[in-house]
């Protein structure tokens, strides 16, 4: 809309200058437009009109295909001017130049096939502006022959019409404007048809004022839009220099902020794979990214130097996306993590939660079939709900009896001595432990009832005796067990989920379904040792003991194996994941250097595509390997996650040899201009060396005869390098028109070279074998017939009659020995 908007003004600003001035109108004859419409002629004497030439490719003898004459034509018809372009297959009748009729505002052409020869003349409004037939000659010769010779008629003449368009501008704008007036109308209208009236004469008035004629509204309508195009150049000029000045201080910002955080990520990365992953990708930002986008820059500053506006205007672009990304990326990066104030601690493994304490059982009335139900954490759930079964006391110190009870029991004498006393003690000793735990024991209280009665009734009987040493064993049996259910049984359970929560803080567990009902049906079995207990029945309270701890110790070895198999996996795992990042930035560069190639060459080589295409399956067979594995360690199936491992090191190496013959491929193409031109300079420097051997052997008519050849290999040669001058390139012409100029060029030096060694062989063994001309008559006879040759300048026949005589020379020298 700028564009537009410039041009709009542009417009106004040559018709106010051009039509706005008092007096003036701008007419166009009737007379003139009635002769445009019948096609007589019939002008006016003053150009009113334009008439635009039809550009026009005259093929009779089909010298040209359909589809090559196609192009051609599209070619004369993009051209800035009339053109007429004939084809003949032979020289006409009459092959002068100057038959040729060119459109008064543009040019002819003509080309002869047979001949190989292009001609051409040029028209008296292209004369005005510079344009000479001297120098269209020039562009022939140098552009017709050497495309005529690699690509054939069609490529030649549509880039002879480009270089002749090129060659017309650059001749107006050397040489200055004719002057535009009526005088030059007049001369270059002619006189004025039969019938219409003359112009009015310089300085008059018409009937609504001086008419303005086209060809001066013309020149002023132009000098409006160049002056609102120059305009129009110089606010961008300005904009896009403002915007240079802007991208560099927010790439120098960038810079200063990438290179701020992996400084700050640093000490963070020492274990933390996270950081160490972000520090990485900024340090290859700043290694890759930052140089690239700077190089960008400095590209698009010097286009701006020369006036390539469009080409500044795409870097900068280019600049300012990648500034985005960057910014992106680090609005993504994650704070160095660590203490706040330096003296926070680290957080114990498996998080906060890791070593939460069990909470109290409330109401193990619905957990308690289940294995639901929570466990106490030192207390027994005295007052905190019903429960099945007496309250639970308090731990008592430990697997021995507490002191109190100690020092109860050793009172009691000895059951011989007074059983009544020793009963009492016993339950002297029950009360302190009851008063001090607050549990009720009915059981054992109404053991203790019925030895006292015994006790006070008389001496006690063997089996009462036997009672009383049994209630005194499961007195201090009761307070052991009481430790094992209060204290060691829960620590151990609470220390398997701490374990459990760990293992689920790295990461998902396979197991974890299975573990959890184990820790689950651990706690509903702990639930139920208390009923056993309060009723006395101590032996079930053991087996259900030791049934819990084979229990712990195989959720213990589960634990244990999935640690292991954890820690081993990790390991894996981060060597899979270093090579996968490792290969993800050797992609990254591949792209890149294929988008620089891209930008140079039309990536049209078979190799090139059959080895992206492998690269490219190998890649995604790779991509899917890895995420496969990722989401096995994910899961948590290390067992699988291995044999995953095994099969992605298998992938990784097809994609990594796939991107190694990728980049070989790559590499060649990169150097295959300086190669090119390389290979010109060799071999034109082979023809050249292959003419000084002929002069050194002052055989110039020998050279001579090779003229025609060293003069096609020459033209193939300027053929290759006019052809690395476009842009882009395609790699398979390239390839194809230097492997013909080498041949070329290789077959001509050999040849002459060849011919060259034939005289000096030649020439050698007549030296030596003269002298015996007179004794052997067939040597003689092989040396004249040799020298014959040799005269006529056929150098390999002299060579090999040459041979003979001295093969002769030879046998006759082996019989006299």
């Amino acid at each position: 809309m700028r564009r537009l908007r410039a041009v709009a003004l542009g417009a106004a600003l040559a018709l106010s200058l051009g039509f706005g001035l008092p007096g003036l109108t701008l007419k166009m004859p009737a007379a003139s437009a009635a002769g445009v419409q019948a096609g007589s002629g019939g002008a006016s004497g003053t150009t009113e009109g334009v008439v635009e030439e039809e550009a026009s490719v005259v093929d009779r003898e089909a010298v040209l295909s359909a589809e090559d004459r196609e192009d051609v034509e599209r070619a004369v018809r993009e051209m800035p001017y009339p053109v007429v372009l004939e084809l003949w297959a032979r020289a006409p009748a009459v092959p002068d130049r100057e038959t040729l009729e060119p459109p008064p505002d543009g040019l002819a052409l003509r080309y002869i096939a047979a001949d190989r020869r292009l001609e051409v003349r040029i028209g008296a409004s292209l004369r005005a502006r510079g344009m000479s037939e001297a120098t269209a000659d020039r562009v022939i010769d140098r552009y017709f022959a050497p495309t005529l010779a690699s690509d054939g008629p069609a490529p030649a003449l549509i880039t002879v019409l480009r270089a002749l368009a090129d060659a017309v501008s650059e001749a107006a704008s050397a040489e200055a404007p004719p002057a535009a007036g009526e005088a030059f109308d007049r001369a270059s209208a002619g006189p004025p048809a039969p019938g219409t009236p003359a112009a009015p004469a310089e300085g008059g008035q018409g009937a609504g004022g001086r008419a303005i004629r086209w060809s001066e509204a013309v020149p002023v309508l132009l000098l409006g839009l160049l002056l609102a195009s120059a305009g129009y150049g110089a606010f961008q000029y300005r904009r896009l220099r403002r915007r240079e000045q802007d991208l560099r201080q927010a790439l120098a910002a960038a810079r200063r902020s990438l290179e701020g955080a992996v400084s700050a990520l640093l000490p963070a990365s020492d274990g933390d794979r996270a950081a160490e992953h972000g520090r990485r990708t900024l340090e290859r930002l700043l290694r890759a990214a930052i140089p690239e986008a700077e190089a960008a820059l400095q590209e698009g500053g010097r286009a701006l130097g020369t006036f390539r506006l469009l080409r500044a205007e795409e870097e900068f672009a280019f600049v300012e996306a990648v500034l985005k990304e960057l910014a992106s990326l680090l609005d993504r990066t994650p704070p160095a993590a660590g203490p706040a104030n330096g003296t926070a601690e680290a957080e114990p493994d498996g998080g906060p939660e890791a070593y939460a304490p069990i909470r109290k059982a409330e109401a193990p009335e619905a957990g308690e079939a289940d294995g639901t139900a929570d466990l106490p954490e030192g207390t027994g759930p005295s007052g905190s709900g019903p429960t099945p079964g007496p309250e639970r006391p308090p731990a008592l110190g430990g697997d021995r009896p507490g002191p109190a009870t100690e020092t109860a029991a050793a009172d009691v004498p000895s059951v011989a001595k007074d059983a009544e006393a020793a009963v009492l003690a016993l339950e002297a000793a029950w009360q302190a432990y009851r008063k001090r735990s607050g549990v009720e024991m009915p059981q054992m209280e109404k053991r203790l009832k019925g030895l006292l009665a015994a006790a006070r009734s008389g001496p006690l009987a063997p089996e009462a005796e036997a009672e009383l040493r049994a209630l005194r064993a499961d007195l201090e049996a009761a307070e052991g067990l009481m430790a094992e259910i209060e204290t060691r049984l829960p620590e151990a359970i609470r220390q398997r989920e701490a374990r459990l929560r760990a293992l689920q803080d790295t990461g998902k567990v396979a197991a974890q379904a299975e573990l959890e009902r184990a820790l689950k049906g651990l706690k509903a079995r702990w639930n139920r040792l208390w009923p056993l207990w309060a009723d006395g029945d101590f032996a079930a309270v053991r087996a259900t003991i030791a049934e819990i701890e084979a229990e712990l110790q195989d959720v213990d070895r589960r634990l244990q194996a999935e640690g292991e198999a954890r820690r081993g996996m990790d390991a894996r795992y981060a060597e899979e994941r270093a090579a996968e990042a490792a290969y993800r930035a050797a992609v990254e560069a591949l792209t890149h250097r294929l988008a620089a190639l891209a930008r140079k060459f039309v990536l049209d080589d078979a190799a090139l595509t059959e080895a992206l295409a492998r690269f490219e399956d190998a890649r995604n067979a790779y991509a899917a390997a890895f995420a496969e594995l990722e989401r096995l360690v994910r899961d948590g199936h290390f067992a699988l996650a291995e044999g995953q491992a095994d099969a992605l090191i298998a992938r990784r190496k097809t994609a990594e040899r796939t991107l190694a013959e990728a980049m070989e491929i790559v590499q060649t193409l990169e150097n295959l201009e300086a190669a090119a031109r390389d290979q010109v300079q060799d071999d034109r420097a082979r023809l050249v060396y292959a003419r000084q051997e002929a002069e050194r052997a002052m055989l110039p008519e020998l050279a001579a005869a090779f003229r025609s050849d060293f003069e096609r290999a020459e033209a193939l040669l300027q053929a290759v390098l006019l052809r690395l001058e476009h842009r882009p390139l395609s790699v398979t012409k390239l390839r194809e028109a230097l492997a013909r100029a080498h041949a070329e060029a290789t077959a001509a030096a050999d040849a002459l070279l060849g011919r060259l060694e034939d005289a000096r062989r030649a020439e050698a063994i007549i030296a030596r074998l003269n002298r015996f001309r007179l004794h052997d008559p067939d040597i003689g006879r092989y040396l004249m017939q040799a020298e014959n040759c040799f005269r006529d300048r056929a150098f390999d026949k002299a060579r090999a009659y040459a041979e003979a005589a001295w093969a002769i020379a030879e046998k006759k020298q082996a019989a006299l020995r």
